[in-house]
């Protein structure tokens, strides 16, 4: 008996224990149960046949439960035929689809998979209709602590935002830091991404001033260019210098006419980065052959052009940076 649409007793179904869904929101169940109630069941749940004679729910356990709240005594079901693997993945592309499985509910049911039935990541992929990377993330977010979990939900910080960090970054109060940076900046993935990437691969002294200093993602970036301690630590310390002008001007512009001046103020400045910027790649053009290939310089002097002209490049680039991240703050 297989496929077959039969009115069951809901006493005699059972849930799914491997069901991917772990909360079934009240709300919505009692919406779900009046609109049974008042309209009848549209589709079926999908019931496998036990040994017993009862029967185990394959996909639509939020129907069931429904009809169990509203007190129907019987529901309609599919009999479908009982291929374990291919009904627990029906489970979850059927849940899926009617209502969002967060992350963690979704790893979890792929590691399950994956264990059962000894299949790898990209082989539920493909049966789930889903990237092999999507499949990894998950089951990764699974073994996310707790409380790193508990800081990003706080936040509101995306859980595939969170797997982002968790995969770059291992040592979990750099991941807390992260965290904690995003939800004050309001950083989106880019930064976020950005900021893991350069936590992982960037010398450690331009990691620390990042997550320490308040230094932005783009300035880490800039300041990881530099080969030299020495230089670097220059740097960080005029990019700090350059972020407390531009916090100071911010806290400094709530009246209209504070406003149209930091405004004015920005777009000349603005303007001037830019022909800053114009002048660098002039200069750029010309300057890096004669380092290179003159004979009137020796390889120390060399080194001396080439780091003061990245140290400039550098310092534009940040002006443009933060000019319009204050031009978009008075907007």
């Amino acid at each position: 008996m297989t496929n077959e649409i039969l009115n069951l007793k809901v006493s005699d179904i059972y849930p799914n224990k491997n069901q991917p869904r772990a909360d079934f929101d009240d709300e919505k169940m009692k919406e779900l149960s009046n609109s049974i109630k008042s309209t009848g069941l549209i589709n079926p749940i999908q019931v496998k046949q036990l040994t017993n004679g009862k029967y185990e729910i394959i996909s639509g356990e939020r129907r069931w439960r429904a009809h169990q709240l509203a007190g129907i005594k019987t529901i309609s079901a599919i009999v479908k035929p009982s291929d374990a693997l291919r009904n627990e993945i029906e489970s979850l592309v059927e849940n899926s689809h009617r209502e969002n499985l967060t992350l963690n509910e979704q790893g979890k049911f792929y590691q399950s998979l994956k264990d059962k039935y000894k299949i790898s990541a990209l082989q539920i992929a493909k049966m789930c209709g889903m990237s092999e990377s999507h499949i990894v993330s998950a089951m990764n977010f699974v073994k996310v602590p707790d409380d790193i979990k508990n800081i990003a939900r706080a936040g509101s910080i995306a859980e595939n935002d969170i797997t982002e960090i968790t995969e770059k970054v291992s040592d979990k109060q750099q991941v807390k830091k992260i965290l904690k940076l995003a939800i004050k900046e309001g950083w989106g993935r880019k930064n976020i991404r950005e900021t893991s990437w350069l936590v992982k691969n960037a010398p450690k002294d331009v990691s620390s001033a990042l997550l320490d200093e308040h230094i932005s993602p783009s300035q880490a970036t800039a300041i990881s260019k530099f080969t030299d301690i020495k230089h670097r630590k220059q740097a960080i310390s005029e990019h700090k210098t350059i972020n407390k002008t531009a916090a100071k001007v911010e806290k400094n512009i709530a009246k209209p006419k504070q406003m149209l001046k930091a405004r004015n103020i920005v777009a000349t400045f603005r303007a001037n980065a830019v022909e800053g910027q114009k002048m660098v790649d002039r200069v750029s053009k010309s300057l890096v052959p004669l380092i290179q290939y003159s004979s009137a310089l020796d390889d120390e002097n060399k080194k001396k052009l080439e780091h003061y002209l990245k140290l400039w490049e550098a310092t534009i680039s940040n002006a443009l940076e933060i000019s319009k991240q204050v031009d978009d703050k008075l907007r």
